[in-house]
Order: C-alpha cells, then structure tokens, then sequence
C-alpha cells in the first residue's frame, strides 16, 4: 500500500461518499457499513446532513448563479429560497445519477440477438449515459453550494474526518469480493 494522501478533502469526496453510500444501501454488510462510516465521518466534519438537508439556506447567492440567471428570474428570489425544494432535487439527481445505465445492464450473457443489439448500441447508448452522470454530478455539486454554501474552495482537514470516526486511508472493501 502507498503512502497516505495528505491532502485536505472536499466537496468532491463528500459527493463521492454520499454516492457510494447510496450505491451500496442493502449490499453486503461489510460494503453497506464501511461507506454508511465514511458518509457519517464526512458529514460531521462538513457540519452537514445530506439525507435531511439544512432548515435554511446560506445567506446570498453564488455569482455563478445570478449572473447566469435571466433579469425577470432574479425579481423573485426574495421569497423562493426554499431549502425544502432545493433538497428534493438533490435526492431526486442522486436517484437519476445513480440510475444511469442502459437496457444492456442486466445481462451476464445475453443471447445471440441481444448481444448483436449490444454491439449496435453500445458506444451511443455509454455515451448518452456518462453525459447523464456528468451532468446530475454538475448538478449535485452546485446543489451542496446552494443547500449548504460548500462551494469548489471548501476544505476540511482529514483529522477532522478521523476524529468523527472514519480514516480516510482505511482500505475499502472490494465489490467484486461480495458478489
């Protein structure tokens, strides 16, 4: 095994155990309990409940947003800040994230039709998929900058993950291994 990273983690880990945690919900026990550890650990050290979401949102907007944002839509943020809406999106794009695939994905050997089918379809079809994942990604990052102001410059010390019972270093088990 390498040298630990040293490296402070980010809003990018958070997803990323956020996603494997869904991923893995009802798999083996020791694939279930290992990422539902590193979600709870990342959470405690970002200060955030990403089932729950925040009771309300962080003051102001990302420049990124206003600016992007047509004139007569920016009128009516005053009153629809809504953390409520903005948290059932999240869990909505981690759902479709999560779901992204093809037909295709459910056979271990597909008969001789199907497979034919496969090989026409395949590389339009892992396309159009990995453009979905990338985009609820996009998604679900900009949401933790709206829902818990967690934007591309935050970091949190790895000690911080540690002392709420996770060490980041901690080898994860295989999937392959448990099915």
């Amino acid at each position: 095994m390498g040298e630990p990273r040293k490296r402070a983690l980010t809003r990018d880990d958070l997803l990323m155990a956020w996603l494997d945690a869904q991923r893995y919900a009802g798999a083996h026990v020791d694939l279930e309990t290992f990422h539902t550890r590193r979600l709870a650990a990342m959470e405690t050290a970002f200060l955030v409940d990403l089932r729950q979401g925040p009771r309300s949102l962080p003051e102001g907007l990302p420049v990124w947003l206003v600016e992007s944002m047509p004139e007569h839509m920016r009128s009516g943020l005053a009153g629809g800040r809504n953390p409520a809406a903005l948290q059932r999106l999240f869990l909505r794009a981690t759902d479709w994230l999560l779901k992204s695939g093809s037909a295709f994905g459910g056979y271990l050997e597909a008969p001789p039709l199907v497979a034919a089918l496969y090989q026409r379809h395949r590389d339009a079809l892992d396309e159009a998929a990995e453009a979905v994942r990338r985009g609820h990604r996009a998604l679900l990052l900009d949401l933790l900058e709206l829902l818990w102001g967690l934007d591309a410059e935050t970091r949190v010390d790895r000690a911080r993950v540690v002392a709420a019972g996770f060490d980041p270093d901690e080898r994860e088990p295989e999937p392959e291994d448990y099915w």
